[in-house]
């Protein structure tokens, strides 16, 4: 509206001075037809119900401690956000995020093989600490208790030796 309001004074005010026909500025933005069928009120409206089944779902097991560990990490993202929310407001979060959503596909686009790169160096690092903890894990577990070793019979000859 800081945009479109303006503009539409400018041509009411050359129409005024009679420098234009007094067209419509933007007439060709409201001749467009942009109704929704009733098929595609239908998926979208599925598709808002998945999502919102599937985040539903997703924070009851976050909630009611499915897996600890993802329990964990989600209370300390909780309590990390608050110090996000102490340095900025909601709006400027939001703000953020929308000029990250159209900047961030331009910038992998023209920076692709440095991103790739460094993005396959990550993972390779994270494997191997993957691998290291593993490996620490399996380390620190006790070694599984070795079966009883059978003694064999003792024969007649061991019998009359130990009487």
């Amino acid at each position: 509206m800081a945009f479109t309001l303006p503009v539409c004074l400018l041509y009411k005010a050359m129409t005024l001075v009679r420098l234009s026909d007094g067209s419509h500025p933007f007439q060709s933005y409201l001749d467009e037809d942009r109704t929704l069928t009733d098929e595609d009120t239908v998926r979208i409206a599925e598709q808002i119900v998945l999502l919102i089944a599937t985040a539903v779902t997703k924070l009851k097991r976050l909630f009611f401690i499915d897996s600890i560990m993802d329990s964990v990490k989600f209370v300390v993202f909780l309590y990390l956000l608050t110090y996000v929310g102490v340095q900025d407001n909601g709006l400027t979060l939001l703000m953020t995020g929308v000029i990250c959503a159209f900047s961030l596909p331009l910038l992998y686009r023209l920076q692709q093989k440095r991103i790739d790169k460094i993005a396959k160096a990550i993972k390779k690092l994270v494997e191997k600490g993957t691998e290291l903890v593993d490996l620490v894990i399996s380390l620190a577990k006790p070694p599984p208790a070795p079966a009883p070793a059978r003694s064999p019979a003792p024969t007649a000859k061991h019998k009359q030796k130990t009487k």
